[in-house]
């Protein structure tokens, strides 16, 4: 499976990939930190999920969402951002995400949540929390 990494700070985009490259997953990482980068990675390598922050420093993960789809519908996308809310897993779900997933559940829900999307499902960590 070939993973691509869509989130401006690095140190995060090696967190996921030393997570999803433990124990017994076969995957590669690739990286980029903006949209100008995963639109060229999309189009040079098969990428078979994303996950993408919603806030890309001076990008909107949100438009760069809504080019990939246009782009390549069948790619799945995961939201993976520190933005919580309803609204914002609506809005990535109106523009073609598959799945959101806030980063501070990452660590713990970060692999069933790909696995969810790459099967054709729908994950949502918004919905799965309870409501207080």
């Amino acid at each position: 499976m070939r993973i691509l990494v869509v989130d401006d700070h690095a140190t995060f985009r090696n967190s996921v990939k030393t997570l999803m490259q433990s124990g017994s997953r076969l995957c590669t990482i690739e990286e980029a930190s903006g949209g100008t980068e995963a639109l060229h990675a999309l189009e040079e390598q098969h990428i078979d999920v994303i996950t993408l922050d919603l806030s890309l420093g001076n990008e909107s993960g949100l438009d760069l969402l809504r080019s990939i789809h246009q782009l390549h519908p069948d790619v799945p996308v995961l939201m993976l951002t520190f933005r919580s809310g309803a609204e914002y897993a609506e809005r990535s779900r109106n523009l073609g995400a598959r799945g959101y997933l806030r980063k501070d559940l990452a660590a713990s829900e970060l692999p069933f949540a790909i696995d969810e999307v790459m099967a054709g499902r729908v994950y949502d960590s918004e919905a799965r929390l309870p409501r207080v």
